[in-house]
């Protein structure tokens, strides 16, 4: 199992622990039509150890069967939700 050292607590913990860890970062996807990018936009999303993704309008949100297709498991990861208008 491979080993991730954070520096600033000085603990080592397993890679599966360290892309666990949330930001306090939102992301809010509005109107965008591609469920291709929106399903790149989740692995990034994860990568970043966001807390959370908005969809919003025509948004293709889950679960939309592209998404699957490049979000991979990352649509199982970020918790996300899908509303019709962010204001």
């Amino acid at each position: 199992e491979d080993l991730v050292n954070d520096d600033d607590t000085n603990t080592t913990s397993t890679y599966s622990q360290a892309s666990q860890k949330k930001n306090p970062v939102v992301l809010v996807l509005d109107n965008l039509r591609s469920a291709f990018n929106v399903g790149s936009i989740f692995r990034t999303a994860e990568t970043g150890g966001v807390s959370e993704l908005i969809t919003c309008g025509i948004c293709p949100h889950p679960p939309h069967p592209k998404l699957r297709k490049t979000a991979f498991s990352a649509l199982d990861v970020v918790p996300t939700r899908h509303v019709e208008e962010i204001l």
